[in-house]
């Protein structure tokens, strides 16, 4: 054999290990994102008290749901770095289309591990992977057969009934979690919702004045705040007070300044007011916004992110730079990094 062909020899075997370093490591990435399908790696979870993860696990085996997500999250409250923890309760979340809530969590979970990149990836498909309420009704209706009078097992349920077309099993769910729970802030969140849907406006007034103000209180989630803020502009657009209805969606603004819906509605409503050079800009943001939410959307649902390369990771970032999710975008940025020292 040749020298020349020795080296090609030593040259192939050193490209063949070094892709298989970078398949394996991909390996892991796609086994870890998807949507925790599988359980995190337990090995590195800390030792928790006696009544904390253990009991949660109890109580939705016996799909007493709410008190399992009382007690996760009084996990985390004490041990933020639980990865179980945050696991169920993303699953929680995200079978209860409580997006805002799911958000908050895992970006809390990036805040404590900023190189978790499957956090970064499940984020991206809870948001823009579409949910069929069909699936998990099933779920929802087992458990409030079996332990019923589950506030918000019963608003997931309201939930899921509105989306396929139920209207009459929807309002009775919704009214029984109400009168479960009358001040829970999901529960008339998950209500209002529902009346406005329904074009039930004189009922959502009744109910949004009984609320009053009161979302300010201590116990009130502040994840909801800019939800409702939303639900005010509406109703008060309903009554023909546009000036109240642009201030409004102008408080739902100032947590979510990218919020694509938001900044749609501020422009209708500038229109309406015949603010139009305002109204003009106000669209061009959304337009762009829109462009991203797509594009976001289209990464998504073709895989892709199964297969990280750099440019991706960068792009990804960029996008959500652009939207305003700077601690994601900062995780996704690190990805970048990492995987083009594999390449």
């Amino acid at each position: 054999m040749t020298r020349r062909s020795k080296k090609k020899r030593r040259e192939a075997s050193r490209r063949s290990a070094r892709w298989l370093l970078i398949l394996a490591v991909l390996v892991v990435f796609v086994a870890a994102a998807v949507l925790g399908r599988k359980r995190p790696d337990l090995s590195v979870e800390p030792i928790l008290p006696a009544v904390t993860y253990d009991s949660g696990m109890r109580l939705l085996a016996d799909l007493r749901v709410d008190e399992a997500e009382r007690t996760f999250s009084a996990v985390l409250k004490t041990h933020p770095e639980s990865q179980r923890a945050r696991h169920e309760l993303r699953w929680l979340y995200f079978k209860q289309f409580r997006h805002h809530e799911l958000e908050a969590l895992l970006e809390q979970g990036l805040r404590i591990e900023p190189y978790d990149f499957p956090l970064a990836v499940a984020l991206r498909m809870s948001e823009f992977r579409p949910q069929n309420p069909r699936e998990v009704l099933g779920n929802w209706e087992r458990a409030n057969h079996r332990q019923p009078d589950q506030p918000k097992v019963l608003a997931a349920l309201g939930r899921c009934y509105s989306r396929i077309g139920e209207i009459d099993k929807a309002k009775r769910a919704f009214q029984s979690a109400l009168d479960l729970a009358p001040d829970d802030s999901l529960i008339r969140l998950r209500v209002l919702e529902f009346l406005i849907e329904s074009a039930e406006w004189a009922s959502a007034e009744e109910l949004l004045a009984s609320v009053s103000e009161d979302t300010d209180r201590p116990d009130a989630a502040d994840v909801y705040q800019d939800q409702m803020s939303w639900i005010r502009s509406l109703l008060a657009e309903q009554r023909g007070e546009l000036d109240e209805a642009l201030q409004h969606i102008e408080q739902a603004l100032q947590p979510k300044p990218k919020e694509l819906a938001y900044v749609q509605r501020r422009g209708a409503l500038l229109q309406l007011l015949g603010r139009g050079e305002e109204a003009a800009d106000c669209f061009a943001t959304a337009n762009q916004l829109e462009t991203h939410v797509g594009r976001l959307t289209a990464i998504v649902l073709s895989g892709d992110l199964e297969h990280p390369t750099p440019a991706l990771c960068r792009e990804v970032s960029e996008l959500c730079q652009q939207r305003g999710k700077q601690l994601q975008a900062e995780t996704w940025k690190r990805a970048t990094i990492q995987v083009e020292a594999l390449e």
